[in-house]
């Protein structure tokens, strides 16, 4: 898995 990816998917779930 990719940090940017994490990070991104981090940031979507949480403003979701």
């Amino acid at each position: 898995r990719s940090s940017i990816f994490d990070a991104k998917a981090g940031i979507a779930l949480n403003e979701n």
